[in-house]
C-alpha cells in the first residue's frame, strides 16, 4: 500500500513539472540599451526626429518544443515612446538639437523599426534560435536624402527551447546592436549638417 502512495505521489509530480515545463506563447519585450558615438560639440542645428514601428504583424515568430508543438512569440507593446526617448540622447549628444515629430523642421530624421523575425528550429542535441532586426534610418534635408538599413542576424543556442527569459535576451540584443549601429553612422549624421 504504502508503495502505492509513493508511485501515486510520483506520478501526480512529474504530471505538475511536465506541465510546468510546456511551452507557452510568449509576449516580449523591448528594452535594448544604445551605446552612443563619443560627445561633439553642440550645434545650433534642429532636426526634427521621430521613431516608427513599420513591422509588418507584431508575431516575431514561433517556438517549437521536441515534440513539434509550437507557440507564438509575439512583440505587442507600444515602444515606440521608449525608443524616441533613447534615441533622442543619442542624437543630443551627437550635438544636434531636437524637436519631435515637427514637420516645419527643415532637416529630419526618421528610424523605423521594419522588422524583427524568430526562427526557432530543433537541433540533433540544441534548440537554435535565430532573430533578424532590419533598421532603417533616413536623414532628410533640403539637400538631400541619406537612407541606410542596418541589418542584424543574432543566434543563441539552447539545450531545450528558449524561454521567455531568452527571448528577451536575444532580441533586446539584436536590436542594441542594430539602434547602435545608427547612432555610431558618421555618414548619417553629417547629412544632417548639409
Amino acid at each position: 500500500m504504502k508503495s502505492m502512495r509513493k508511485v501515486s505521489v510520483l506520478v501526480i509530480f512529474l504530471g505538475a513539472v511536465i506541465q510546468g515545463c510546456a511551452l507557452k506563447p510568449q509576449n516580449v519585450h523591448l528594452d535594448p540599451e544604445v551605446e552612443y558615438a563619443k560627445e561633439v560639440s553642440p550645434s545650433e542645428v534642429l532636426i526634427g526626429f521621430s521613431v516608427a514601428d513599420d513591422r509588418p504583424t507584431k508575431k516575431l515568430g514561433e517556438i517549437g518544443d521536441a515534440h513539434q508543438a509550437k507557440v507564438d512569440v509575439t512583440l505587442n507593446e507600444d515602444f515606440v515612446p521608449l525608443l524616441t526617448e533613447r534615441l533622442t540622447a543619442g542624437i543630443e549628444q551627437r550635438g544636434f538639437m531636437v524637436d519631435p515629430d515637427d514637420p516645419t523642421v527643415g532637416r529630419t530624421l526618421t528610424i523605423k523599426v521594419d522588422n524583427l523575425a524568430l526562427n526557432s528550429v530543433k537541433m540533433p542535441m540544441t534548440f537554435r534560435t535565430e532573430l533578424r532586426a532590419d533598421v532603417t534610418a533616413v536623414a532628410a534635408t533640403e539637400s538631400g536624402v541619406y537612407e541606410r538599413v542596418y541589418y542584424v542576424q543574432t543566434s543563441q543556442d539552447t539545450a531545450g527551447p528558449p524561454y521567455e527569459g531568452q527571448t528577451n535576451k536575444l532580441i533586446n540584443e539584436a536590436m542594441s546592436q542594430a539602434l547602435t549601429a545608427v547612432m555610431n553612422d558618421d555618414k548619417l549624421f553629417e547629412a544632417l549638417t548639409r
